[in-house]
């Protein structure tokens, strides 16, 4: 289930926009007052998230805490507050910080509670929910959806990307962790890119194949099994196939600067006939850890690393969820998820 805002004048229109939709048995998550310069542009009113089903009975649960915690007893979750009923003073409760936190950094809305939902779920019945408990199930949460991808040894590898996302530069370093196995350029219809491939092709000490199509993809990848085939960032439907063909994996170049519409209108054109294995976070250095988090959770997809504007020479740097929570501590509520 997807919790959902309902926004009105005063607590009573919010609650009764829930009771209209969800029922007189909905659940309230949170209520905030809207102030004159909130950020939809809102002048003034009531906010109340509300749900129907155990998720949102879950994230109640840890919302009633008192902030010492709370202590599930495997009897049930606490009473939760009626739709009807008046509106209570605000929690300072982890479960909406934890979630501000989140959407700050640039993680969608939808995925954030989702993601929080079935972090508390990961907390053992018997165990104390406070901030420091979720914190560790968000990493553990986050880890099991979006898992390190490790580079396999043979096989060969197609990166693609949007125009600027950095692909060659992923191709670079992903041949640094492949010595000696051969850059297939098949992005030739830019002059920009082959200059490119020619360049790190000769730093790496790699054979180079330039693939002016399909065919060429294909032989190149028949006589070099590790081969790292750079695709231009719309490949079509036949080298797409192409690439099926030669079992290559395909590795998806995502910048975290990027909008997520721009990505995903991008990604709807390019990848109609092409299914990404894994995905490479770049330009990670212009966002930070928290931006490279947002990118992964949104794309879904196991992570084989991240990429930053430091020397293409260099192998991706490695995916670690706890690492990037603690990045979080930049907003000055610092995520302990790898503490002992």
């Amino acid at each position: 289930m997807r919790l959902k805002r309902y926004r009105g004048a005063t607590a009573s229109e919010a609650l009764a926009m829930v009771n209209r939709e969800l029922g007189p048995d909905a659940l309230i998550l949170s209520t905030r007052e809207l102030g004159p310069t909130d950020a939809d542009g809102l002048d003034g009113g009531v906010e109340v998230v509300a749900g129907a089903d155990s998720d949102a009975r879950v994230l109640q649960a840890l919302t009633a805490s008192d902030g010492e915690g709370l202590l599930l007893d495997g009897t049930g979750l606490p009473a939760v507050r009626a739709a009807g009923s008046p509106m209570a003073d605000e929690a300072p409760a982890a479960a909406q910080q934890l979630y501000d936190l989140l959407v700050e950094h640039g993680v969608d809305e939808t995925v954030a509670e989702h993601l929080l939902v079935a972090a508390l779920e990961r907390i053992a019945v018997g165990r104390r929910i406070d901030r420091r408990a979720v914190e560790r199930a968000l990493v553990e949460e986050t880890s099991a959806r979006v898992p390190a991808w490790r580079l396999p040894a043979e096989g060969p590898l197609a990166v693609i990307g949007p125009p600027g996302a950095g692909s060659t530069t992923v191709v670079a370093r992903l041949l640094s962790q492949r010595p000696g196995a051969t850059y297939v350029c098949a992005d030739t219809e830019r002059a920009a890119a082959t200059h490119a491939a020619r360049a790190y092709a000769t730093a790496l000490g790699v054979p180079l194949v330039l693939a002016y199509g399909a065919d060429e993809v294909r032989q190149a990848v028949r006589e070099d099994r590790r081969a790292v085939v750079e695709l231009p960032s719309l490949p079509g439907e036949t080298l797409a196939a192409a690439v099926g063909q030669a079992a290559a994996r395909a590795v998806l170049v995502a910048p975290a600067c990027w909008s997520p519409s721009a990505f995903g209108a991008w990604a709807e054109r390019a990848l109609r006939h092409l299914a990404p294995d894994a995905v490479v976070v770049t330009q990670a250095d212009l966002v930070g850890g928290a931006g490279v988090l947002g990118v992964a959770l949104g794309v879904g997809r196991p992570v084989a690393g991240i990429s930053t504007s430091a020397s293409a020479l260099q192998p991706l740097a490695p995916w670690d969820a706890a690492a990037l929570f603690d990045a979080l501590s930049g907003a000055g509520r610092p995520f302990r998820g790898r503490a002992a």
